[in-house]
């Protein structure tokens, strides 16, 4: 996944922001805001899930997309991400624990590479 409000995109864009890793962003597609400006937008949402479309669509504007950064051994990298992650999603370890494990572990591969 690589959507700005993605919580782990984020939160490898945080832990990379600390130094862990580097990630690019480049501007959402043109075609995305025109797809947005669709009349189907603009209509009272009839279900929860044209409520979701419509609010999805409001927020084009905020979004980007975060390119993989150009790491070797980025994709082991992310499977970390979401490992630590799974566990604080669990209550298994903090938020804090799972950063800190992520920069570890990220380091080691780093350093190794």
């Amino acid at each position: 996944c690589v959507v700005s409000s993605c919580t782990c995109c984020m939160a490898a864009a945080t832990a990379a922001a600390a130094g862990a890793a580097t990630i690019a962003c480049v501007a959402a597609a043109a075609t995305a805001a025109a797809a947005a400006a669709d009349p189907y937008f603009r209509q009272p949402p009839k279900t929860q899930a044209d409520e979701a479309n419509q609010l999805s669509a409001a927020d084009i504007p905020n979004s980007f997309v975060m390119a993989p950064p150009d790491v070797v051994g980025w994709s082991r990298m992310e499977d970390i991400l979401h490992e630590e992650f799974a566990k604080a999603l669990a209550e298994q370890q903090s938020v804090d624990e799972a950063l800190v494990r992520i920069e570890e572990k990220w380091n080691h591969l780093l350093r190794y590479q």
